[in-house]
């Protein structure tokens, strides 16, 4: 008796377990959808300077491989013959140069500020997932609430002075400006 009760809490044990793995995993994956979108979308209601703007809209990516795919799919459903969307997943924060969005997951916090500084100068637009990192000189940085949405605040200074602009709704929507 006392062998199956055991098996039993073991069984219900493991279940639970593989369950809030499981539902971890689904967030991690629609939580990489929905920043794929964002960068659409800041793609499109952000404008970049002439020079900047001209060829392939560069987005490079220091993340794990399933936010990189997710990135691709808008990509390719995104591309069009007069924009062409690249995404290169970077391997250090040295490659972070020559992006028109530099994305930084929260599994690569500590590259921010090497990222940060080799963006320096640029045109590009720095996004993260990480605490205080609007204060370390990220652009946009996404905040994950208690129940799970995800939101953006801006470093609406640092966007302008890369010479960016910014849509007015991108603006009203972030929570931080």
């Amino acid at each position: 008796m006392k062998s199956i009760v055991k098996l039993l809490l073991f069984t219900l044990v493991f279940t639970i377990g593989l369950n809030n793995s499981l539902r971890a995993q689904d967030y991690a994956a629609t939580s990489y959808k929905i920043q794929s979108i964002f960068m659409y979308n800041f793609s499109k209601y952000i404008e970049w300077p002439a020079d900047a703007n001209v060829g392939e809209f560069k987005i490079g990516v220091l993340g794990p491989d399933e936010l990189i795919q997710e990135i691709e799919k808008m990509a390719a459903a995104k591309s069009t013959p007069d924009r062409k969307f690249v995404v290169k997943k970077l391997n250090s924060p040295t490659e972070a140069n020559g992006y028109h969005i530099l994305l930084i997951a929260s599994a690569e916090t500590q590259h921010l500020p090497a990222a940060v500084s080799k963006a320096e100068g640029s045109h590009t637009l720095v996004v993260s997932q990480a605490d205080n990192a609007i204060a370390k000189g990220s652009c946009i940085n996404f905040l994950v609430t208690n129940d799970g949405k995800l939101l953006y605040e801006l470093n609406l200074a640092k966007i302008q002075g890369k010479g960016l602009k910014i849509a007015s709704n991108l603006v009203s929507m972030a929570v931080n400006k």
